[in-house]
């Protein structure tokens, strides 16, 4: 007997660590309180997913034969009953299925506990008019393998039926792309959901195309990815994971893949658009992948990418400046979803690349997101990143290209990394109760018509490099809280710009590194340099600037220079940041002397 076998590579129980209470794939063992049962380093040795579930019988198989009106069984003896067009499994086994149906079902209903199903598509087009083409009824777990070099199609129709899906299933489901992937499964789901799987759904591979009137891909306790490539297009969620009653289920798990995700909402108003593309009861973590996510109203056409100056935007090949060309279409902040990447946990991206044009958030999280070795631009009528909890980015490049607000947390935490926001109020905003806004390393570029960065409570900054480009009256470049908060410097490197009418809550209460600032400007966009210590090319209007690093000495005087012809190697490319310039050319220049000093406070004006 020729058996087809190949390597299953498993997220570790530490990959899953990270979650709030939710459960290894298909654990069910487990305490009242949502905590986990036996771990002993690999989900392998706990969860029902194996290595056999995706090696399968390939000599002499069983072949269930859809003949169009009728369906005819091969080597079924009698694991398959077939009447008219639809065909029931009641053993375990794996089962090739082949063929047209015109209006007909493949209908799992094992009863043995231990029964594992495989279903082999094996080129096959199912058309059901009153139910799902694909019912897994009972067993104790199914398979559906996408054969090699095969195009399956499965398609339902409106109906009352309660399976409301093209592929329904009651058990724990997982779907294969065979050795090469080199197959595909096309739904288009007519009635209600694509795939919908009551328990937990695992995808190890596999090439779909989901084109849906309503979900994408649903596992209720959980969905986890290994590898695929996804596409949706439809008018619900692209995948998601609903599991609600508090058992530490209902979270999303990607390692890797290709997914394109277009989710359109047909809501009259913004308050009932509520579409997402990824979507999770509890906890998301993301590992690795390309994911291309769009969502946006029927009645509108998507948020435009032609506004990203050059090509993709952000710091993308061909992306030119990582603001692209402005603002776009961000106008207003009053959206109730059609977020990209949502959950009602936290959402940990630890990897992947994301190019996400939302018309609600881009990231959104009612706990706590952290990021990290990603790669992300993201279109935003909303917030680029949103937090109940904390926003935490330690590595990797975050460049949300256009927004109403950039990120929004309580508490958020600039650590590493490449962070870029281009918004049309706050740039950061930490909010909430006790919030702050701490940033220890890596570089942040901030254009702004709001406050550049600004917290309801202390700022603190430690590290890093930081470039605020504030515009508009009323609002500051940095604005800490009132009521004895406060903004603190203890290293790193500031250069604000903004305006000049609030500038005062710009300047540190106290900073061990020295400072310069000035609001004696004038009202320019032209650059602005400190001596040859940096400069920015192309700021928004401002009249008052800021800047403080250890490249300057107390009590020694430099020198803004507005207007100035700068020249040398960006810092970053694209940003028109030169940290420091070659030269720059300050003859018949505005300038304003300022000495550097270390005591901090609001000023009355300079």
């Amino acid at each position: 007997m020729n058996r087809k076998v190949f390597t299953l590579t498993l997220l570790t129980a530490a990959a899953l660590n990270i979650f709030s209470g939710c459960k290894d794939v298909w654990e069910k063992d487990f305490s009242s309180d949502g905590t986990s049962g036996s771990d002993s380093g690999t989900l392998g040795s706990v969860i029902s997913e194996q290595e056999t579930d995706y090696v399968y019988n390939s000599s002499n198989p069983s072949y269930i034969h859809c003949k169009s009106t009728s369906i005819t069984l091969e080597n079924c003896d009698t694991m398959v009953s077939a009447s008219a067009q639809t065909a029931t499994i009641v053993s375990g086994g794996t089962y090739y299925i082949d063929g047209n149906l015109e209006n007909g079902q493949i209908i799992v209903d094992a009863q043995d506990d231990n029964a594992l199903v495989q279903l082999v598509l094996d080129g096959v087009d199912l058309n059901c008019q009153n139910s799902a083409p694909l019912f897994i009824k009972n067993c104790q777990k199914a398979v559906l393998i996408i054969k090699d070099d095969t195009e399956n199609i499965l398609t339902d129709y409106e109906n009352s039926s309660e399976e409301e899906g093209v592929i329904y299933s009651k058990e724990d489901f997982s779907i294969f792309g065979d050795s090469k992937n080199t197959g595909t499964l096309t739904i288009n789901a007519k009635n209600k959901d694509g795939i919908k799987a009551k328990d937990g759904l695992v995808i190890k591979s596999g090439n779909i195309t989901i084109n849906s009137v309503d979900d994408g891909i649903i596992g209720k306790d959980f969905l986890v990815i290994h590898d695929a490539v996804i596409n949706y297009n439809g008018f619900g969620d692209a995948l998601k994971s609903t599991n609600s009653n508090g058992s530490g289920y209902g979270y999303v798990v990607i390692e890797d893949g290709i997914f394109n995700l277009e989710c359109i909402s047909t809501a009259s108003n913004n308050d009932t658009a509520k579409n997402d593309a990824i979507k999770a009861e509890t906890d998301i973590n993301i590992l690795g992948g390309v994911f291309t996510i769009n969502t946006h109203r029927a009645s509108s056409s998507a948020l435009s990418k032609q506004y990203w100056g050059g090509g993709p935007g952000g710091m993308f090949p061909g992306g030119g400046s990582p603001f692209g060309g402005g603002m776009g279409e961000a106008t207003s902040n009053k959206l109730a979803g059609m977020h990209g990447i949502t959950c009602g946990g936290n959402l940990t991206v630890s990897g992947g690349s994301f190019d996400i044009n939302a018309y609600g958030k881009g990231f959104n999280s009612d706990g706590n997101v952290n990021y990290e070795n990603a790669t992300a631009v993201i279109i935003s009528e909303r917030q680029g990143v949103g937090a109940d909890g904390d926003f935490t980015i330690k590595s990797g490049k975050l460049d949300i290209t256009s927004s109403w607000e950039g990120i929004e947390a309580t508490n958020i935490y600039i650590a590493g990394g490449e962070t870029y926001v281009d918004a049309k109020d706050d740039g950061l905003n930490a909010s909430n109760t006790n919030p702050s806004l701490n940033i220890s390393d890596g570089f942040l570029f901030v254009k702004s018509s709001g406050d550049g960065i600004d917290s309801n409570g202390n700022i603190k900054v430690s590290g890093g490099i930081s470039v605020i480009s504030q515009t508009g009256g009323g609002n500051s470049p940095i604005d800490c809280g009132d009521g004895g908060y406060t903004f603190t410097v203890t290293g790193g490197t500031v250069f604000a710009m903004g305006s000049s009418d609030m500038f005062s809550e710009s300047v540190p209460s106290s900073t061990s590194n020295p400072m310069i600032y000035s609001q004696s400007l004038g009202n320019s966009s032209s650059s602005l340099a400190v001596d040859n210590i940096i400069a920015i090319k192309n700021p928004q209007t401002y009249g008052a600037a800021i800047f403080i690093s250890d490249q300057l000495t107390s009590g020694t005087s430099y020198k803004f220079i507005v207007g100035g012809t700068i020249s040398g190697q960006e810092y970053k490319t694209g940003t028109g940041i030169y940290f420091p310039p070659s030269s720059v050319d300050s003859e018949n220049k505005t300038s304003v002397t300022v000495t550097a000093t270390t005591q901090g406070g609001r000023f009355g004006g300079r």
